[in-house]
């Protein structure tokens, strides 16, 4: 499978994220890329803002390039469908700072529905209770609510932590084999316990699993490359961090409690009318457990005096299976006892794949396999290796991203120089404007 965002074979890397994404033309490429420019101005796009969306443009990886090419396609079908409300979105979005990837799904969203064949109308600006509506040709409306349930304080603390402590481990590691660093805590991770893992770090025996603290046991390794791999450089640092931690006591709550607000807003704004039906399209984050959340739907949709008909639930999320890279969508969907049968919803998600069951999070650690269910994941690598020799004299090295926050790069020894290469890989697999 070609990873999501790659170059057509053989195209030309007209676009700092590579050549156009794959499976598509290059006037499609142009346009998406250019309706993003034309809308926010390049000025803008290139800013120093901590703007998500400034932020992805400013990168030059193949995940960005695709989540770019994905965006700039949604937005030119809603200007397409309503030049005004695309006009309002990129004005809120520009002023959305970091609180904008609601309104950026919202893009997003409307095109979905649109692509699906529906008629539809987005809201005026600040509508309350709802953000379009879709009209079916037997006269009934459905007001849809559009919601978006990113990553959690919570879980944002817990890896600017872990980024922390990757960093001190990489100043103190030596050089010639990979120190590898395995940290399993069957509960919560807080600011004291990493400061008494890094506290424990200078003093931590290799090879031997330690338990550090209650409930957290360490694995240091020191990893030599296997003969007949590349070997690590003996002039660089090769690490990586694994971190797997329970979840926070309230990170599910947290959704359940954004789909109940959602609700309660239907319910203030969006009374029972005849021809009209409420939906609510809630996206959340790859930590949420769906299953639970369906549940929760399901009992809350059939509630006495409930006015919200459907919950639809969107999980995108960049899944991998060794080497190979893939844009999922997991949808699963709740229906209430006065859903209209006869009017069936219809979407096109942006990209990728389409499950309706969860795909199961999996650590694969040597001959382990630890699932992650409930569980937060930190992964960071920088794996430096010396290039390889082939029979004919040409040097060979690794570029790869083997897995998700781990970087290979390769050291070339040419004409007395040593020369350090990588690739164009995102840091991790993270989903920004999807």
């Amino acid at each position: 499978m070609t990873p999501p965002g790659m170059a057509q074979p053989n195209a030309p890397r007209k676009y700092k994220w590579g050549g156009r994404p794959f499976g598509v033309d290059q006037e499609t490429a142009d346009g998406a890329y250019g309706v993003l420019e034309s809308s926010f101005t390049k000025a803008w796009l290139e800013g120093r803002q901590e703007h998500r969306l400034q932020k992805v443009w400013g990168r030059d990886d193949f995940l960005a390039g695709y989540e770019l090419f994905l965006f700039g396609r949604a937005l030119q079908r809603v200007k397409d469908l309503d030049a005004k409300k695309a006009q309002e979105l990129v004005r809120a979005i520009r002023k959305g700072g970091t609180t904008a990837h609601g309104l950026l799904y919202e893009v997003q969203a409307l095109a979905m529905l649109a692509e699906g064949g529906h008629h539809v109308a987005g809201t005026p600006k600040n509508e309350p209770g709802y953000d379009a509506l879709v009209r079916f040709d037997n006269g009934m409306t459905m007001r849809w609510s559009f919601k978006n349930h990113d990553q959690s304080d919570r879980e944002r603390v817990f890896r600017e932590r872990c980024q922390k402590l990757y960093e001190h481990l990489h100043a103190y590691a030596g050089v010639g084999a990979l120190e590898r660093l395995l940290v399993l805590a069957d509960r919560h991770l807080g600011p004291e316990d990493f400061g008494a893992i890094t506290l424990a770090l200078k003093a931590l025996p290799v090879g031997r699993i330690m338990n550090v603290l209650p409930q957290v046991d360490v694995l240091l390794s020191k990893v030599v490359a296997p003969e007949g791999e590349q070997p690590f450089a003996l002039d660089a640092r090769s690490t990586q961090l694994t971190i797997v931690a329970t979840h926070h006591a309230i990170e599910q709550s947290n959704f359940t409690s954004k789909l109940a607000k959602a609700a309660a807003n239907m319910q203030k704004h969006c009374p029972r009318k005849e021809k009209f039906s409420n939906v609510v399209l809630m996206r959340v984050h790859p930590t949420a457990d769906v299953a639970q959340l369906q549940a929760v739907a399901t009992e809350m949709l059939n509630r006495d005096g409930c006015v919200v008909d459907a919950v639809v639930l969107h999980q995108p999320s960049v899944t991998r299976e060794n080497s190979n890279w893939s844009l999922v969508s997991h949808v699963q969907m709740a229906l209430g006892p006065h859903y209209p049968l006869n009017c069936p919803l219809k979407m096109v998600l942006p990209a990728g794949m389409v499950s309706t069951s969860p795909s199961p999070t999996i650590l694969r650690s040597d001959d382990q396999h630890i699932g992650l269910t409930g569980k937060y994941l930190f992964q960071r690598g920088l794996h430096v290796r010396e290039a390889q020799r082939r029979e004919d004299g040409s040097l060979w090295g690794e570029l790869t991203a083997p897995a998700d926050g781990i970087q290979e790069q390769s050291i070339f020894s040419m004409g007395g120089r040593r020369l350090r290469f990588g690739g164009r890989h995102p840091v991790s697999d993270e989903l920004f404007l999807i």
